[in-house]
């Protein structure tokens, strides 16, 4: 993360560490030998290399004070990060991560080398001042020291274990926010308002009914007839309905039994709403009513299957059949 004074405050209370280095002076870098640049070098290696857990931090400018606050001495000149950058990886075999910020800090300047946990292990790819290749040189605790060959295999594997388990992490991630999403989706299904229209027969009465079958309020409730299909003027086609609670129904009284003929043979409804949220719902709701018969051939026939219908229709049926049954047996042919 970025320097800020909380944070320097912090790391001055601090001792020296594997992820925590105080330099009084800064480091020479323009116009210095190879032997004074390798002094860089080998810390920036040694922090990337270091056993750590926390992002690490070389303060330039600053005098180490053992059990104190450490002094900020600050710096008169400050390195250039591009050049830092291009002076390390040149000599690495794979890039390092790291910045150097120039920061003010109770009015003096401090030098910030802030450097990531990254995969390691650093090597570089030829000798270079007092430095030699194919050597990993760690910080461990306050001092820098090469690195032997088990701690170097152990570098590799725990950052291999760690990448594995970074990965899993990130799968496990992405599991959690799909199942949330499906949660999301399942619960926006699950709970919302859900007005159906559909046509009941009570007491042989024909009846647009409009009910919100869901668990949430609907409004604003628009329903229109599509095309050029003939339906009676009632308020419930005409008018939009403001609000209509869970559970509850509207009725509009669409035609009478000698009507029945006079209903067209299909119709599409068109039914739009809103929830409380303003989140919009639309459904095309097609009807079908040929069980009323040819129109104008005087056949009915009553659906007894639909909804709240059947104790009514089968009623009627039985009383029917009754007067039929009573005509036939007083014919005297």
């Amino acid at each position: 993360m970025a320097m800020n004074d909380e944070l320097m405050e912090s790391l001055l209370h601090e001792e020296e560490s594997s992820a925590l280095d105080f330099k009084r002076d800064q480091y020479p870098f323009v116009g210095a030998t190879n032997d004074e640049k390798s002094e860089l070098l080998k810390d920036v290696l040694a922090f990337a290399n270091a056993w750590r857990r926390a992002t690490a931090y070389i303060l330039i400018g600053v005098e180490e004070v053992k059990g104190g606050r450490s002094i900020v001495h600050g710096v008169t000149q400050h390195l250039n990060d591009n050049d830092l950058q291009q002076f390390v990886n040149s000599k690495t075999t794979r890039p390092v991560q790291f910045s150097y910020e120039a920061f003010s800090f109770e009015g003096k300047q401090v030098g910030v080398i802030t450097m990531p946990n990254q995969k390691r292990p650093f090597l570089l790819s030829s000798d270079f001042g007092k430095l030699k290749k194919q050597t990993v040189y760690a910080r461990q605790g306050s001092s820098t020291n090469p690195a032997p060959l088990d701690e170097v295999a152990r570098m590799a594997s725990a950052d291999a274990i760690d990448e594995w388990t970074q990965k899993e992490l990130e799968e496990q991630r992405r599991d959690r926010e799909e199942h949330r999403k499906l949660q999301r989706e399942l619960h926006a299904e699950s709970y919302r308002p859900n007005v159906v229209c559909d046509f009941p027969i009570v007491h042989t009465i024909l009846y647009l009914r409009i009910k919100n079958y869901g668990n949430l309020p609907a409004k604003d409730i628009k329903v229109a007839v599509e095309g050029e299909v003939a339906l009676p003027r009632v308020a419930g086609l005409l008018h939009p309905i403001s609000l209509l609670a869970p559970d509850t129904e509207l009725f509009y009284w669409i035609v009478g039994p000698q009507q029945f003929g006079t209903v067209p043979k299909e119709v599409t409804l068109d039914v739009t709403y809103t929830d409380l949220k303003g989140n919009q719902f639309e459904t095309k709701q097609r009807f079908d009513f040929a069980y009323f018969g040819i129109p104008g051939s005087g056949e009915r026939g009553l659906d007894i299957s639909r909804e709240n219908n059947d104790p009514v229709v089968r009623g009627l049926k039985d009383i029917a059949e009754a007067l039929a049954a009573k005509k036939s047996r007083s014919s005297p042919f």
